[in-house]
């Protein structure tokens, strides 16, 4: 089997927890969606390249600025409803890569420093992708 975000950029696969994949935002290079881990838990927003990178230090330029530019919207959108927020870049098994393909989480915090993001039902899962999605538009056009 190849690599699960990649076969999420084709189309041909889907979360295995039975949540559907929603694309919050794209970019010619990037693409970003929720991601629901296993324990579904704690929802956080991934953004990764459309194009096959294992390592961030393999990133070439044209795409790490797309990517940093993506990060950053994220960030606005995010901070419009949370007072903080997380971003992880786990690096290289040794950092707890488990996906061998760039991948920056944000996951936003409340005031009381806990995620957003809890135990969302499929119905709150989707809804929050639709509403982040049309946030992104509207900060998108202003940019």
């Amino acid at each position: 089997m190849g690599c699960i975000f990649c076969e999420f950029v084709k189309g041909r696969k889907k979360h295995k927890n039975n949540y559907p994949l929603i694309f919050i935002h794209k970019t010619k290079e990037t693409c970003s969606f929720l991601s629901i881990p296993d324990n579904k838990k704690e929802t956080h927003l991934l953004i990764i390249p459309k194009k096959h990178i294992s390592f961030f230090e393999d990133l070439p330029p044209k795409i790490l600025n797309d990517l940093a530019y993506h990060l950053l919207l994220s960030c606005k959108v995010i901070k419009e409803e949370y007072p903080a927020y997380n971003i992880l870049l786990n690096n290289r098994k040794e950092a707890e890569q488990y996906i061998n393909h760039v991948h920056f989480h944000i996951i936003p915090k409340k005031k009381n420093k806990e995620p957003a993001w809890v135990n969302l039902t499929k119905e709150q899962f989707e809804e929050l992708s639709k509403n982040l999605r049309e946030k992104f538009k509207k900060l998108s056009t202003k940019q």
